[in-house]
């Protein structure tokens, strides 16, 4: 236990939340603290750059001077996020439940969790007994469900996994070859399951973290079909964003 005197005033670099802090910090305060002074670094260096896609203007993109500053902006918001083990259980619970309708195909079958962090997603397919794996840039430490991985570049070979899941699609590099990764590992007849955010017209602002951004949900969902996704069924969700759960149709990688 360190021991220090501390009163001042901080912020989230994530929400824009302040709070002030007057109390002796632990260790792990101090992980978290320089987790966030970290973040105030890359914030700095990655800067709030977004510009309109020249091809469709419902969608915009994070300016990136290389592709490795993309991964370092993606890998650097683990350490940031405070909330985490309550939305491992919440959020576990809740899309355990969505995936009811289709439980039996899941069983015994392979699914990646695409941008899975600590790895809620695939427990609650792993709840539906299927085989499931996560991939993210920064599982963090001692990670039974989630490998390292970068998912704009998939580990997997072709027509290797029966579904993949997501709810980062605001978090890829380039949304094209994104998907084309997608349709390249499902097997043929495989289902992109996905979580998505409204847009920024829809009262859904994108902040830091975010590389790429849409005006509104079917703007985005035009998008997945004029690159080979699409949604054959759409629930309405509030949690842990107000958007939908959507199962998407895979087309045949050309």
């Amino acid at each position: 236990m360190v021991s220090i005197p501390l009163e001042m005033k901080l912020t989230c670099p994530d929400c824009g939340h302040g709070f002030s802090a007057h109390n002796e910090i632990d260790d792990q305060m101090i992980r978290k603290l320089s987790a966030l002074l970290d973040a105030e670094q890359l914030k700095a260096r990655v800067g709030q750059k977004w510009k309109e896609d020249d091809a469709d203007a419902a969608h915009g993109r994070r300016e990136y001077e290389s592709y490795e500053a993309y991964l370092a902006h993606q890998k650097g918001k683990l350490g940031t996020i405070g909330w985490l083990d309550q939305y491992d259980i919440d959020y576990r619970q809740q899309l355990a439940a969505r995936l009811n309708p289709i439980s039996e195909d899941l069983k015994g079958r392979s699914v990646i969790c695409l941008g899975a962090r600590i790895g809620t997603e695939v427990k609650a397919f792993i709840d539906h007994g299927a085989f499931a794996v996560g991939i993210d840039l920064n599982p963090g430490e001692n990670n039974k469900h989630v490998v390292h991985g970068d998912f704009n570049h998939l580990q997997f070979a072709d027509d290797s996994v029966d579904f993949a899941f997501t709810n980062v699609f605001d978090h890829v590099f380039e949304i094209e070859s994104f998907v084309a990764e997608v349709r390249r590992v499902l097997k043929p007849g495989g289902m992109m399951i996905a979580d998505i955010q409204r847009g920024s017209d829809e009262g859904f602002p994108f902040k830091f973290w975010e590389s790429f951004s849409w005006k509104t949900l079917d703007d985005l969902l035009a998008t997945l079909s004029r690159l080979g996704l699409q949604a054959t069924t759409k629930t309405d969700i509030s949690y842990p964003y107000p958007g939908q759960h959507v199962l998407f149709s895979v087309d045949p990688a050309d």
